[in-house]
């Protein structure tokens, strides 16, 4: 029974968690930022898991496959990968100036920011779905390009977030490394987590799963700064 429970999956989510938890306790100015990007993940990824799985043929049973340590694995990756950065370095926000001579359009926009951030989520995961479904890439890597194409046109614009982006995939992949870590430690090396289904490791550690949270960290670090109009301090 009590394997059935502490699998290396439900550990590494646990984990997971308890660095969210931390986070969003000891950084007051990241906790919009910590649910808003943790809910679009529950309601977003799966249809990356299901469409995006060229061998999905019934796609309603795939949705029925997903359970809680699922949704709960999505959440807290996509909110750490959104704030990993600033968490790290004890960065903070500030409004960048808004133009003076702006259009009616773009001050309508300014007030819309959480439906333009769904909008921006929503093309990432749709964009890992053509990518497996037209190129017939495994997921991961149908991730990290899609990843990569937003964090290219997100730098494009303001090259203030590289740092962001570069950071963020590398402090989210560290924290998915030492919770992987931990997790074969308590748990052995049963490497069964959700859409990650790739046998290759390093150190221990799934591959896919290190690619699955650089490219979160690449796309969601500075995704939300981007949208929201707010400059790292």
């Amino acid at each position: 029974m009590l394997e059935e429970i502490f699998t290396y999956y439900n550990t590494v989510t646990a984990i997971l968690a308890l660095v969210w938890l931390l986070t969003y306790t000891t950084h007051s100015e990241v906790r919009c930022e910590l649910w808003v990007l943790g809910l679009f993940a529950i309601f977003l990824m799966p249809l990356a898991f299901t469409f995006g799985d060229p061998n999905a043929l019934n796609v309603a049973s795939k949705f029925s496959q997903i359970g809680i340590v699922d949704i709960i694995f999505s959440f807290v990756l996509a909110g750490l990968a959104g704030t990993s950065f600033h968490a790290a370095f004890g960065k903070h926000y500030h409004k960048l100036p808004k133009p003076t001579r702006a259009s009616l359009q773009t001050k309508a926009s300014s007030q819309i920011w959480l439906m333009r951030l769904f909008i921006a989520f929503l093309l990432f995961i749709w964009g890992i779905v053509l990518l497996t479904l037209i190129f017939e890439l495994a997921i991961p890597q149908a991730v990290f390009i899609s990843a990569f194409v937003i964090a290219v046109y997100i730098v494009s614009h303001r090259r203030d977030l590289l740092a962001d982006a570069i950071w963020s995939a590398f402090i989210t992949t560290f924290i998915v490394f030492i919770a992987s870590l931990l997790g074969t430690i308590f748990t052995g090396t049963d490497f069964s987590i959700g859409p990650i289904s790739g046998t290759a490791t390093f150190l221990d550690v799934p591959v896919d799963l290190l690619v699955w949270s650089a490219a979160l960290g690449l796309a969601l670090g500075p995704l939300y700064e981007f949208i929201r109009r707010l400059e790292v301090k």
